[in-house]
């Protein structure tokens, strides 16, 4: 949930960063499924779809949501309190752009 907000704020204050992380993006994604390939296979199979079946469930089932709202909201100061739609839209779309360069 925190990395939703820290997304989102990378991408206002720092989009460039965004783009950087686009070159290493299919390795680190790569180094990762076959790292984790005996405790996660179905990532190690389709990277792709697991990442974006975890970002539907994110999007959908409301835990995120609650817990953005109850843990992450109260530690945010000094300024706005980013809703979580906001937020997870602009985590989302970044999130999409990533999984592209798969």
């Amino acid at each position: 949930m925190r990395h939703v907000y820290d997304v989102y704020r990378i991408g206002c204050e720092q989009p460039q960063e965004i783009d950087a992380a686009t070159q290493v993006f299919p390795a680190i994604v790569t180094g990762d499924a076959e790292e984790y390939r005996g405790q996660f296979p179905s990532f190690y199979a389709d990277p792709i779809g697991a990442l974006r079946s975890t970002l539907e469930q994110a999007r959908t089932n409301g835990i995120l949501r609650k817990q953005y709202d109850q843990k992450v909201l109260p530690l945010i100061y000094g300024g706005e309190r980013t809703a979580f739609e906001t937020a997870f839209t602009a985590f989302e779309g970044m999130a999409n752009q990533l999984i592209a360069t798969l």
